[in-house]
Formats: structure tokens, C-alpha cells, sequence
């Protein structure tokens, strides 16, 4: 039998919540990070990661025995959209603090950041006719490599 979870669904997203009010309120910004949401559910980077990725805790599903007709809509409704609201609340921040013009370097990095937002720079590059790349590959010491 395997141990009981500690962390629920519903606990992810009520966390989620008191993060949001609590940045709302004093705009604290360790309040939206990835280590305070790891101190608030007592849950190691690993299992962070695992809600990022989207993925169910199985054994959660097997814990509580959820029915194999309402899996796939725990599974979908479950830690995944808590965090994919969190994502969606720091890239807002962001994109507001670029605005208003503090600390802007900072904000535009945070941005960037996967679990931030994600945002990339799009760059084109118009060419007409043919070009030619050269590819030097060297060693740590900045010499050629030899075959």
C-alpha cells in the first residue's frame, strides 16, 4: 500500500491563492517564488516539478480511489491548472513592473523564465540571396580542435 500524499489538488490551489493575495497585498516578490511554494506545501523540488510538468500523482489517484471515469477529470482540473494560474499571475506581474519602470532588466529576465511566463524573443532574419556560415569549433583553452 503505498503512503498517503500530503498534498491534495485543492491544497496546491488554495496555496496558489494565498500566494497571489499576498503578493496583492505588499508586493513581496519572494511571495511568487518557486521556493516559497515549496516551503508552503512542505514538498521537494522534484515533486515541483512533477505538478509543472502536468503530471497526475498516480498514486494520489489510487490513494483516494478515484474512479477511472473521473481520472481524467481529476487529472486535467487537478495540480496543473493551480500552478498554470501561478505562471499566469507572475507573467503579469512582470509584464506590469516593465511598464511602470522599476527594475526593468530584472522583470524582462524573470520574464523569460519558463515558470515566469516563458516570454522569447522573436528575431527575423531577412535575406535575399545566399549565406554562408562558418563554424569554428574550439577546445576550453580557445584553440582548434584537431580530428
Amino acid at each position: 500500500m503505498a503512503r498517503p500524499r500530503k498534498v491534495t489538488p485543492d491544497r496546491v490551489a488554495q496555496v496558489v491563492d494565498e500566494i497571489i493575495d499576498d503578493y496583492t497585498s505588499n508586493g513581496d516578490i519572494f511571495a511568487l517564488t518557486d521556493f516559497n511554494v515549496m516551503k508552503r506545501l512542505n514538498i521537494s523540488r522534484r515533486t515541483l516539478d512533477r505538478y509543472y510538468d502536468g503530471e497526475a500523482d498516480k498514486a494520489l489517484l489510487d490513494d483516494n480511489n478515484i474512479s477511472a471515469d473521473d481520472r481524467e477529470k481529476y487529472i486535467n482540473s487537478g495540480y496543473g491548472d493551480a500552478i498554470k494560474r501561478l505562471v499566469e499571475f507572475r507573467s503579469a506581474v512582470c509584464l506590469r513592473e516593465m511598464t511602470t519602470g522599476r527594475n526593468i532588466p530584472a522583470w524582462i529576465f524573470a520574464s523569460k523564465q519558463g515558470r515566469w511566463g516563458g516570454w522569447q524573443d522573436v528575431q527575423r532574419v531577412e535575406s535575399k540571396g545566399s549565406q554562408t556560415v562558418n563554424v569554428c569549433i574550439s577546445g576550453p583553452d580557445g584553440k582548434p580542435l584537431s580530428e
